[in-house]
């Protein structure tokens, strides 16, 4: 069975085409935030939810994905506009795979980009829905 960390990892994987720093906040320990030098750079952050066990077929997890820029002047980063649309296309492609003995799938259930104007950033909000095979040969 796949546990919230091995999720994150297999999207962290999938997100490196970005070039992007990235952040899987199971790897911050408790109370632990990012830095006040990397707030000010574009980053994106990954976030897994737990996972259901009680599925016949495929168990599944919730995973956030924010590819966050701060603003400039106030305004949302113009790269944001190139990045979100790359990202959505190639996180939406029904992803299949195999990680140990478990095979998986994922594909985007929804997305947005919203604005944090306490942080002074916009950042494209992608979820995606994670399927873990939960049938043994």
């Amino acid at each position: 069975m796949l546990t919230q960390k091995d999720i994150g990892h297999v999207v962290y994987d999938d997100c490196r085409f970005l070039g992007l720093p990235i952040y899987l906040t199971d790897n911050l320990p408790d109370g632990e935030v990012v830095s006040q030098e990397e707030m000010v750079k574009p980053r994106v952050v990954i976030r897994p939810k737990f996972v259901s066990n009680d599925k016949t077929y495929f168990n599944d997890c919730t995973v956030e994905v924010n590819i966050v820029f701060p603003d400039i002047d106030g305004e949302c980063d113009p790269r944001l506009s190139d990045y979100y649309p790359k990202a959505l296309k190639e996180l939406d492609d029904d992803k299949c795979g195999r990680c140990g003995v478990d095979f998986y799938r994922y594909h985007v259930e929804r997305h947005c980009v919203e604005a944090d104007r306490d942080l002074s950033c916009h950042y494209a909000n992608i979820t995606l829905l994670f399927e873990i095979l939960n049938v043994r040969r």
